[in-house]
């Protein structure tokens, strides 16, 4: 029989993996918390494997392969960004779990090579375990760096027209942090994110002065009555404003929904968060932000205070 060439091989074995990669699509309809973690953890898995594969018979030149291999992971993270509209920056680690892993792999068929079959397979089961334990323990703080966009440009003041009739000024929100999520009801991802940000908001009403709002810019034809019904089911007591022509979300520069805009006490947009992710922890990241920026003094305060010292001390 007739052994293909070694780089066909190897290529070939590259190329089932990125087709195992697809895996996340059969999965979501099944589990999205499971098929998040396949998005990302699969393909710095499975590559890992391939290259132990492809240096099966052939210990001698194994970096080759191994190169090999991860020429398609890299293709498929680069794909993986661009569909998504995000940096690729946050990938970075579990690229590098992959290419770690592909060494281990390599070296540990070196290691256990002369064992008896039964040890050297669980010793090896055991190496290959760990790149892929690490990669799974990345996933969530690869998703939430994913969605997160940090920034320090002056955010727009608009006004916002609430469900009770009021309005609330973001210029006149100054000194106090302010949440923005722009969200709607026939929006899945922004139902399933709405209890958490309710939860955030209610934990933070006894300690904090940062103003949460639900920003609804009547996508899809959503009326007042659909946003009071939904705010009614679900129990909703944080302020919800309805943006009817969708120009507070045109002044952010929204595009998709949901979006969490997060406005410092200097009235500078810090953080802003596209779209939901079941495995990124919301709740947490959100509460954690909210904290951070609600320590810090906006930079007029700060001279304000600085400038009453100086006095008092004359």
């Amino acid at each position: 029989m007739v052994q293909p060439k070694p780089y066909i091989r190897h290529a070939a074995l590259g190329a089932a993996a990125v087709l195992l990669s697809l895996a996340p699509l059969l999965t979501f309809s099944y589990s999205r918390t499971l098929s998040e973690y396949a998005l990302l953890s699969l393909p710095a898995v499975a590559f890992p494997v391939a290259t132990s594969l492809a240096t099966h018979r052939r210990h001698r030149g194994a970096w080759a392969p191994a190169l090999i291999v991860m020429t398609p992971l890299a293709l498929w993270m680069l794909t993986l960004t661009l569909l998504m509209g995000v940096s690729a920056t946050p990938l970075i680690p579990l690229v590098a779990v992959a290419g770690v892993g592909s060494v281990v792999m390599v070296l540990s068929r070196r290691l256990t090579g002369a064992l008896q079959p039964p040890v050297g397979m669980v010793l090896r089961l055991v190496i290959a375990a760990l790149p892929a334990a690490l990669a799974v323990t990345l996933v969530p703080s690869t998703m939430g760096r994913l969605l997160t966009r940090v920034g320090h440009a002056q955010a727009p003041a608009v006004s916002l027209t609430l469900l009770d009739g009021s309005s609330l000024s973001t210029g006149e929100l100054a000194g106090r942090v302010v949440v923005l999520s722009f969200w709607g009801v026939r929006c899945p991802p922004c139902v399933e994110e709405m209890p958490e940000l309710e939860a955030v908001a209610r934990a933070q009403r006894p300690t904090s002065d940062a103003v949460f709002v639900a920003v609804n810019p009547a996508h899809g034809g959503e009326s007042v009555d659909d946003v009071r019904a939904f705010a009614s089911r679900h129990g909703l007591t944080l302020p919800i404003a309805f943006d009817a022509g969708g120009t507070v979300a045109q002044a952010f520069g929204v595009d998709g929904l949901p979006t969490t805009v997060i406005v410092d006490r200097a009235g500078a947009e810090r953080y802003r968060r596209n779209g939901y992710s079941v495995t990124a922890g919301y709740a947490a990241w959100l509460t954690r932000v909210v904290d951070e920026l609600g320590r810090e003094q906006p930079a007029g305060a700060a001279r304000a205070r600085g400038t009453s010292a100086e006095a008092s001390s004359r």
